[in-house]
């Protein structure tokens, strides 16, 4: 579980006039995805619902959905005057979202060769006390759980948790950094389990030009081999291993 950690921590404030109509200034990353949130939490149409984007100091995903505005909205109501609300860092941590924690389980069948023949993933995504992103997540990291590799055979088994944690939301990469850590650890395990290089090993497995991805996409301006030759050249691979 990360924060995000921005700068600037959350802020925002919220003001009524004469005509039933709110207007928040916040410091949300995506206004008008808060604007319809605000307006289903205060069941008001969304035409009387005013969101003005302030300076946001720092998204990185935290601030795409709305935290303490319509807390504000309905303080500003009662008090009949604006009221103004700017998180604590320790708030931060208690109030905002998290990137999603994973268990990951990956199980792969590979020939004597370094080839992968087939592969099976599990992937658990503790999403907190409300659902948040989870859904975008989980379809993110499922559609990559596999990692750049060649695989006609593959089996991706996903589930998101309802625990009674901070909760998970969107944070930059949205379930990718998480499997991208797993997949490449777990070909570094395979590479040492079979005594290949690890560069090899890769290699032999990733996407080239016209390759399927899990999904059914034609790949296309693949530069993937490319990518790990300038790689290992740049800082001395073949070098560091002799």
């Amino acid at each position: 579980m990360v924060e995000h950690v921005p700068l600037e921590p959350h802020a925002a404030m919220a003001q009524w006039d004469a005509n039933g109509r709110v207007t928040i200034w916040s410091s949300l990353g995506r206004i008008t995805l808060g604007r319809a949130d605000l307006a289903r939490t205060l069941r008001l149409p969304i035409n009387r619902v005013r969101v003005i984007g302030t300076i946001v100091g720092g998204n990185f995903g935290g601030k795409n959905e709305i935290t303490q505005e319509p807390i504000l909205a309905l303080l500003s109501k009662k008090a009949g005057r604006p009221v103004k609300g700017v998180y604590t860092r320790g708030e931060e941590f208690t109030s905002s979202t998290v990137r999603h924690p994973f268990i990951m389980d990956y199980r792969t069948g590979v020939g004597r060769d370094g080839r992968i023949l087939a592969r099976k993933v599990r992937l658990v995504l503790d999403g907190g006390a409300y659902c948040s992103w989870s859904e975008t997540t989980l379809g993110k990291a499922c559609i990559l759980a596999a990692g750049p590799y060649k695989i006609d055979n593959l089996e991706v088994e996903a589930f998101v948790v309802y625990t009674n944690k901070t909760v998970s939301g969107a944070m930059r990469g949205f379930g990718a950094p998480q499997v991208c850590f797993a997949y490449e650890s777990h070909m570094d395990d395979i590479a040492a389990a079979l005594g290949i290089d690890p560069l090899e090993i890769r290699l032999l497995n990733v996407f080239e030009e016209g390759s399927v991805s899990p999904t059914g996409q034609v790949l296309h301006s693949v530069v993937v081999k490319e990518s790990l030759f300038k790689a290992a050249e740049r800082f001395g691979w073949q070098e560091g291993r002799s």
